[in-house]
């Protein structure tokens, strides 16, 4: 049996649903008992959407599409985070019909158990990795580099490392995004940009170039001060010029060294552009930015986003995700790098934590590529059992993001949504 089918303007203003109300695709936007305003049917006709359904069948919708964004909690709320626990309509983002998951797809992955010594190895890759990075961006600074082989052999190593298995190497390489240290980060960025190109299903030759790209993007800010290598909300007007040349002189820096190849350099000087010409150092469009620069710019935003020391916002992985699909759909980002940020890292992100329905909290372990909402997780009972949960496969669902108490990140709440925040 059937909702009713409403045409959009049947919708009553100003009064409660009798129903819960969903798009014709079983999508949950407003949830009983809500009021809709004339606004909101605005925002949903400019969307396409021209029929609307009240009261759909449970057993037609997904219960575990866990919102990023709710229609009600996006056009009304000012205090509360924009997603909660309601059902995302994923149009909201304009990312729904170039993504390849749905309802009814099953899950790309079987549970595998976490290997601790390959987080351990991880581990101690990225930090020899940062090692390398520091020592060859002040030799960069300083005039002395002329060989960046080490780059790309770092590179490769981690792109190995997100071979065998890329859910572990996420989770190891970018969980302690509380430090800020350039070199750290630049690592980071580099393994989470080699993540969404192989979940763009790009050459492994371009993994490798996006990675090495990624590691030497922020070379050029080794010459400055700690406490200006890193974009901020408020700075002074010659702080900000500095900082926002440092691609461009980092891509002449790097025409000196041997082993370069020019992607990288072009790659080096677009990762800080912005799709809609807003960003630096030449404000130039996504039409004119190459494809790669695009997936570093984004993976860049991600890191700014849930950092937690210097330049970094401190919002949740799963906020941060729905608010960087938001500005996708402004026109901010590249919609195939935020896809492939999604599928790879899943819409709450491996290595985050989430509280479950049954009360529990959990850590999640393994994104399912083809339900980025239901992802697998490792939950912790009141006894501190620990059990794998693959949530496409269990009648316990996630109710909100949480953190971890020593990184102290906050829910972005719905008046930030629309802020530059990266």
């Amino acid at each position: 049996m059937m909702g009713k089918i409403l045409r959009l303007e049947e919708i009553s203003l100003n009064e409660p649903l009798s129903d819960a109300l969903y798009d014709c695709d079983g999508l949950l936007l407003m949830k009983r008992g809500a009021i809709i305003t004339a606004g909101q049917i605005k925002a949903l006709s400019l969307k396409g959407l021209k029929y609307l359904e009240l009261g759909a069948p449970a057993s037609e919708i997904d219960n575990s599409a866990v919102a990023v964004a709710t229609l009600e909690q996006i056009g009304e709320s000012k205090d509360e985070s924009p997603w909660g626990n309601g059902a995302v309509d994923s149009r909201e983002f304009g990312i729904r019909e170039q993504a390849t998951w749905s309802r009814e797809a099953k899950p790309a992955k079987t549970i595998r158990p976490l290997d601790p010594s390959a987080t351990k190895r991880v581990n101690q890759l990225v930090a020899r990795a940062a090692t390398t990075v520091e020592e060859l961006g002040r030799s960069l600074a300083d005039g002395t580099l002329r060989d960046a082989t080490p780059i790309r052999h770092v590179a490769d190593e981690l792109f190995k490392e997100l071979q065998n298995d890329s859910d572990i190497a996420l989770a190891a390489a970018i969980r302690q995004i509380a430090d800020q240290q350039l070199a750290l980060r630049s690592v980071q960025l580099c393994v989470l940009s080699i993540a969404i190109a192989r979940s763009m299903k790009l050459p492994e030759s371009e993994c490798s170039t996006v990675g090495s790209a990624a590691l030497l993007h922020d070379m050029a800010l080794f010459e400055l001060p700690e406490d200006e290598r890193h974009s901020k909300q408020v700075m002074r007007p010659e702080a900000r010029r500095i900082y926002e040349s440092h691609p461009a002189i980092a891509y002449d820096m790097l025409e000196r060294v041997r082993d370069i190849d020019g992607t990288v350099r072009i790659i080096v000087l677009q990762a800080h552009e912005q799709a809609d010409g807003t960003g630096f150092p030449r404000r130039i469009t996504m039409a004119r930015t190459h494809r790669l620069a695009r997936i570093v710019n984004l993976a860049d935003a991600y890191l700014t986003l849930v950092g937690c020391g210097s330049g970094g916002q401190g919002i949740l992985p799963a906020d941060a995700i729905a608010y960087l699909m938001h500005h996708t759909c402004l026109g901010k980002f590249d919609a195939s790098a935020t896809c492939g940020l999604v599928r790879s890292v899943s819409i709450y992100p491996v290595g985050s934590f989430v509280k479950l329905s049954d009360d529990r909290s959990a850590r999640v372990v393994r994104a399912t590529e083809q339900k980025p909402v239901t992802p697998i997780v490792e939950a912790v009972d009141a006894l501190g059992r620990e059990a794998l949960v693959d949530l496409c496969d269990s009648d316990v669902t996630i109710v909100r993001p949480i953190d971890e108490e020593s990184l102290e990140r906050r829910r972005l709440p719905a008046s930030d949504l629309d802020k530059i925040l990266w």
